[in-house]
């Protein structure tokens, strides 16, 4: 994921850079998974827990950049400009 960027401070390596951290990504979420499996035994069942959590965790921190307030305001204004307040 570094790799990736560092290569988009380029604009001619974008697309390798793209590349790059969808890979970087990949690896990285499928180690994490890996470890998570490791802390407990296989018949360990806070082992299910502690993936519920991992899931859950991943998938609302992924969901966070699509609600920002500058989205929320141009979906409620139709445009992308707000409109000044009427006096």
């Amino acid at each position: 994921m570094a790799i990736g960027h560092f290569l988009m401070a380029f604009e001619g390596s974008f697309l390798l850079a793209l590349l790059a951290l969808v890979i970087g990504v990949g690896l990285f979420k499928g180690n994490i998974a890996s470890q998570v499996g490791a802390l407990y035994s296989p018949t360990d069942l806070r082992r299910a827990m502690a993936f519920q959590i991992f899931y859950i965790r991943s998938t609302s921190v992924s969901s966070l950049p699509r609600s920002s307030p500058a989205r929320s305001a141009k979906r409620s204004a139709g445009t992308g400009v707000l409109a000044p307040p009427a006096w």
